[in-house]
């Protein structure tokens, strides 16, 4: 089991007036990823119900790095029980589940857990409903904005893989968007003017574009139909005698 170097931290309530005051102890290798997957957490726990709660007024729970360098997992397990218990005794508020020390924070699965894992999910298909919810929670998150911006920020100047583009390119493919969906693309696009850097590369690809064999031979039978079908229209009765 490879278990990367973890911390303890604590999450506590921004009110001063919150007496006894509600903490939460956790342990993770990755404090801004944790704190980001609490702030975003739609369940139903003790935690998840108070940060809902403060959000419902505006306010983020106050993160802070109890202990560091915790390098096995026997330490860490140590170390989270041990500060659980002396909050407990304290007088505050705990809203851990448990005494600590389970889970599975820091642990890299191994190749052969990361397969099976894919082929128990592999063909699973999520209903619309299901799909909708999702989509309605992301939506609605309070914190919503703010992620998209620190992924906006991660992914810029960044290139996207050619095989990443080939996958999004056949999956579009053939798609045809609702009249719904059109505005909405419409109006995000409207008043925007490309950098100009984007726009020689697009005229590059459409330049290479129209001279590729097979998008003229393509462009060509496309247009003999097209005449041919005028023609018709315009004497029906010539072509047919």
């Amino acid at each position: 089991m490879e278990i990367k170097e973890s911390l303890i931290y604590l999450l506590s309530d921004p009110r001063p007036d919150d007496r006894p005051q509600h903490i939460y102890v956790g342990v993770t290798n990755n404090l801004e990823q944790r704190v980001e997957q609490h702030l975003r957490c739609r369940g139903k726990t003790y935690v998840a119900n108070w940060i809902k709660s403060l959000a419902s007024l505006g306010l983020k729970p106050v993160v802070e790095a109890l202990e560091t360098g915790l390098k096995t997992q026997e330490q860490r397990e140590f170390a989270e029980k041990d500060w659980i218990r002396n909050f407990r005794k304290g007088g505050f508020i705990v809203l851990n589940l448990t005494d600590g020390g389970e889970g599975v924070c820091g642990y890299v699965p191994t190749p052969e857990a990361r397969a099976k894992n894919g082929a128990a999910h592999k063909g699973c298909i999520l209903t619309p409903e299901h799909k909708a919810k999702i989509g309605r929670g992301l939506v609605n998150s309070p914190y919503h904005e703010e992620h998209m911006k620190k992924l906006h920020a991660a992914r810029t100047g960044k290139p996207m893989a050619e095989e990443h583009r080939k996958r999004i390119a056949l999956a579009l493919t053939g798609k045809k968007f609702s009249e719904e969906r059109r505005k909405a693309l419409s109006v995000s696009h409207m008043g925007y003017r490309a950098p100009i850097e984007t726009r020689m590369k697009m005229s590059e690809f459409h330049k290479e574009w129209a001279r590729d064999p097979v998008h003229k031979a393509r462009k060509s039978a496309y247009m003999r139909q097209e005449w041919a079908r005028r023609k018709i229209i315009q004497d029906p009765v010539r072509v047919g005698g």
